[in-house]
C-alpha cells in the first residue's frame, strides 16, 4: 500500500456487497473463471451502476507497475483481473495503478495450486504497486483452500525478503473465500480484513453461513408484446449500461457454437441497443430466461454469459419455470 495516501473504501461501498449478491445467486454451477468474471461483472454493475460506463473507472487486465518472472523468463508486468480507479478515466493517460488511487481486486475460481494463488497474493501485497486497497475473492467448489490461502500467504511474504525488512501484510488487504458444494443448498463464506500492517499470524477469520436466494413463484401473467412493466413479471432495468450489454452480447456470440443460436444476442442488440427507447418483447425474455437454464451441450456454453446478461439487465436472474416458458 502506498505510504501516507489514504484507504480506499470500494470495498465496503461496493465490492463485498456485489460478491454477497454474486454468492447468494449462485449454484456453484460456473465451468470456469470467466463465467465467474461474467456474473461478478454484472452484480458490481447492479450495486454500482456507472463504473463500466463512460467516463470509465474499472480497467479489466490491469497491468501492474512491478515486473516479474515466474518461469524464469524476462520480467514483464503482471495483470490484475480489476482495478477501480478513485479519478475517472479522462484523467488517466495510461490505465495502470501507478500514481492513481484505487482497489486492485483478483478473482480465483476454484484452482488450489499454492504456487498460482501466491503469485496472485505477490500481486496484491506488493509494495511497489503501491495499492490503496487490493482484494482477492476466491469462489471453490470444496473444501480445505483456507490453509492454501495461509501457506500462500506465507510464501508471497518470503518472495519480499530482498524489498523488506519486516515481513508483514499490508492495511486494507481483504480476502474472500467462498466453499460450495454441488447439490448442497448453503455455501461456507470465510472473510478476513487488515486494518493495519500485520503478521500472517495476526489475522482473524469471520465465517459466515450463505444460502442461495430462492426465488418465490411470480403471479401468472397474460401475454403481452412487450415485457417490461407487467405486473408479476421482473422489470427491465431501462438504466443498464448499454457498453456492458453490448460486451456481454459479444461474449455470448462468442461461446455459441451454432449460428442459429445467436438469435438471443441478435433480438436482444435489436430490442436494447437499436432503439432511442430500449424495450424487450415477451418472446426475448423467455428466451433469455431459457438460456439462463438449460441442460445439455451446445447450449451450457451460453448460461454463464446469458445468467449475466438477466442481472445486468433485471438484478436478478430469469427463472423460467416462472415465466412458464
Amino acid at each position: 500500500m502506498r505510504i501516507g495516501a489514504p484507504p480506499a473504501m470500494n470495498y465496503q461501498i461496493f465490492i463485498k456487497t456485489a460478491i454477497t449478491k454474486l454468492l447468494r445467486e449462485t449454484h456453484a454451477d460456473y465451468r470456469c473463471e470467466r463465467d465467474l468474471h461474467h456474473h461478478l461483472t454484472a452484480c458490481i454493475e447492479s450495486v454500482q451502476p456507472g463504473l463500466f460506463g463512460s467516463p470509465r473507472r474499472v480497467q479489466m487486465e490491469c497491468p501492474t507497475q512491478a515486473q516479474y518472472s515466474w518461469s524464469r523468463r524476462r520480467q514483464k508486468r503482471g495483470n490484475l483481473d480489476y482495478f477501480f480507479h478513485e479519478e475517472s478515466a479522462e484523467r488517466i493517460v495510461r490505465f495502470t495503478p501507478r500514481g492513481h488511487d484505487g482497489t486492485a481486486l483478483e478473482l480465483n475460481f476454484n484452482y488450489d495450486d499454492v504456487t498460482k494463488i501466491k503469485q496472485d497474493l505477490i500481486k496484491l501485497i506488493d509494495p511497489r504497486n503501491s495499492h490503496q486497497e487490493s482484494v482477492y475473492f476466491v469462489y471453490a467448489v470444496g473444501s480445505g483452500f483456507k490453509a492454501l490461502i495461509e501457506s500462500a500467504l506465507e510464501r508471497a511474504l518470503h518472495y519480499f525478503e530482498n524489498l523488506s525488512d519486516h515481513q508483514l501484510l499490508p492495511s486494507d488487504l481483504h480476502i474472500v473465500l467462498a466453499e460450495g458444494q454441488r447439490r448442497v443448498g448453503t455455501l461456507r463464506y470465510l472473510e478476513v480484513s487488515t486494518v493495519r500492517a500485520c503478521a500472517l499470524s495476526d489475522l482473524k477469520w469471520v465465517e459466515y453461513s450463505l444460502r442461495p436466494k430462492v426465488y418465490q413463484p411470480m403471479q401468472r401473467v397474460v401475454h403481452s408484446e412487450h415485457a417490461r412493466g407487467l405486473e408479476g413479471r421482473p422489470s427491465l432495468n431501462v438504466n443498464f449500461d448499454p457498453s456492458a450489454l453490448a460486451e456481454l452480447l459479444r461474449e455470448f456470440r462468442g461461446r455459441i457454437k451454432r449460428q442459429i443460436d445467436s438469435s438471443l444476442a441478435d433480438s436482444l442488440e435489436r430490442e436494447l441497443l437499436g432503439t432511442p427507447v430500449p424495450q424487450i418483447t415477451a418472446k426475448t425474455m423467455n428466451q433469455l430466461a431459457r438460456w439462463c437454464k438449460t441442460n445439455g451441450s451446445p447450449y451450457q456454453d451460453g448460461m454463464a454469459i446469458a445468467k449475466s446478461i438477466s442481472l445486468l439487465l433485471f438484478g436478478e436472474v430469469l427463472d423460467r419455470s416462472d415465466l412458464v416458458t
